[in-house]
Parts: structure tokens; sequence; C-alpha cells
């Protein structure tokens, strides 16, 4: 497999992305968090939760935002729409209290003093963690986001997922960096 061909399904995830969230297909730019909101939605399609979770509405899937909020309107289009057969719910959060009423948190940086009781706090529950912090994937976190060459890239922790009892794509395994 060339080089070129490892890049197509990355490709496709971005522009999928970009249609979720209403950008034109054409366009694979925008700002660091536009790209960030538009990965975020496509991690949910292909990522499972438990069915046996009685803290999950068959009908809605929450998306949490903790602390400080660099996406903007960026991230507010997604509120409403349908994935998977599910209404997205976007929440703002300001307390680790309200962490549990989510499926996906998303930890900014600016939040990374606070790590270690956000993922203690989620520990265990099928809460997808996406953040930003250099040591999220050490500290437990599922899902980073990184940048590399000006372009947003993303890796995974295997380990935390499996005991967060999500079952990740494989899809979505072969475009990420993955760590066990």
């Amino acid at each position: 497999m060339n080089k070129f061909s490892a890049l197509i399904p990355f490709i496709i995830f971005i522009v999928a992305g970009s249609l979720i969230l209403g950008s034109p297909a054409r366009s694979l730019e925008g700002t660091e968090y536009q790209i960030k909101a538009a990965m975020m939605i496509n991690f949910i399609q292909f990522v499972d939760w438990p069915t046996d979770d009685p803290g999950q509405s068959p009908d809605f899937l929450t998306i949490g935002i903790f602390g400080a909020d660099n996406f903007g309107s960026a991230i507010d289009s997604i509120d409403g729409r349908i994935v998977n057969e599910k209404q997205l719910k976007l929440l703002r959060l300001n307390s680790t209290k309200e962490l549990k009423q989510c499926q996906v948190v998303f930890v900014p940086e600016s939040e990374s003093y606070r790590l270690n009781e956000i993922l203690s706090t989620l520990n265990g529950a099928p809460v997808l963690t996406i953040g930003e912090s250099d040591r999220f994937i050490q500290q437990g976190g599922i899902i980073r986001f990184y940048l590399e060459q000006n372009h947003v890239r993303f890796e995974i922790n295997k380990t935390a997922a499996m005991h967060s009892k999500l079952k990740i794509s494989a899809k979505l395994m072969e475009i990420a960096r993955v760590r066990d």
C-alpha cells in the first residue's frame, strides 16, 4: 500500500465531517476547532456503546464540552442532528458532577490541570473521552487530538476504550495512531 492509499480513509473521514457540519465538501480547510468538531461527530459513527447501560437513552447521545469552549459556534450546529439513529445533544459543562450525563466528553487543553479528577470521575463509565493535552492518553483518556505539520491528527488509547466498554471500529483504528 502506498502513502496515498493510506491517506484515503482519513480524507474521506474529514470530507464526511465537513458535510455533517454543513460546510462545503470542497473545503478541507477550516479553523482547528471546526476540524476537531467535525472529527468528533465522525468518531461517534465508529464507536459502539454498550447496549445494557441504564444511563444511556436509546434515542439521544449527549456530547459534553468541559470547561473552556474553544469551539464557539463551530459545534453548535451539531445540537439536534441525527447520527447513527440518535439525536445529538450538546452540553457545556463546568462541574465534574455533570460528566456522567454524557456519552462523549471533550476536555480542552486549558482543563489539563483537572484531568486526573475528570478521568477518575468517568473511570469505567461508557463515555468516550476526547482531549488535546499532551498527556491525555497516558492519563487514561481515549482519543487525543494533536497537531502534526499543521494538520489535526488523533491517537487512540485502546486499553482505555476497552476499560470503558466502548468498541472502536477497526476502520477508525486504521487511520489513528493507536496506543495500548
